[in-house]
């Protein structure tokens, strides 16, 4: 199958806080054939459960605390995803976006109006990571208007969530300590770190 990357870490042209990476996004997306998918993950950092004490959304206020340059950050990112998405929809492309499970992107205006329009029938479906060959077993939320996207809506095996190993990572060019459990010879849970 075809794909068109857009990933800011491949290229700096594609950064969609800046006007030129968002136009390279527009023409990317007009560029997908009317059977096709435009699929987008907004970054998570400032809309994660686990931040929340920090970004301060909710509900009632989805925008937060933008006086955070992450927070203000993510706004845009997510009003840009739900643009392209709505030309997507625009152009009968099938429209697919995906978040860690407790998310607040949903409160975002843009996202929750996309989420409501009848034409689109968004579906709103939950899995882990791990069990599409991911290294987490972290628990995901999609949404979108792609049919296959039922089919992903599956619980995480015990024994597949023990097999997992955590992929190595870096940042500030140290290595992160993470935690690795799997099973013995003897079937006994172990946990490496």
């Amino acid at each position: 199958m075809p794909a068109q990357p857009y990933d800011i870490t491949r290229d700096q042209t594609e950064n969609l806080m800046h006007t030129l990476g968002f136009a390279k996004a527009v023409g990317l997306t007009l560029r997908v054939m009317a059977t096709g998918l435009f699929f987008a993950a907004v970054p998570c950092n400032s809309y994660t459960f686990l931040s929340s004490g920090t970004h301060g959304r909710s509900e009632g206020r989805p925008f937060g605390r933008e006086c955070y340059g992450f927070v203000h950050d993510g706004t845009v990112l997510a009003a840009r995803v739900a643009l392209l998405a709505a030309l997507s929809i625009a152009r009968q492309v099938q429209w697919f976006c995906e978040n860690p499970l407790r998310t607040t992107v949903t409160y975002h205006p843009y996202i929750a109006h996309l989420l409501q329009m009848a034409p689109t029938q968004p579906t709103v479906v939950s899995w882990h990571m791990g069990n599409f060959g991911g290294w987490s077993a972290k628990p995901q939320v999609g949404f979108g208007n792609a049919g296959w996207m039922p089919w992903l809506q599956r619980p995480m095996r015990k024994g597949l969530r023990l097999l997992l190993k955590q992929r190595r990572e870096f940042q500030g060019g140290k290595e992160m300590v993470k935690t690795t459990i799997k099973k013995n010879r003897a079937g006994e849970e172990v946990r490496q770190v």
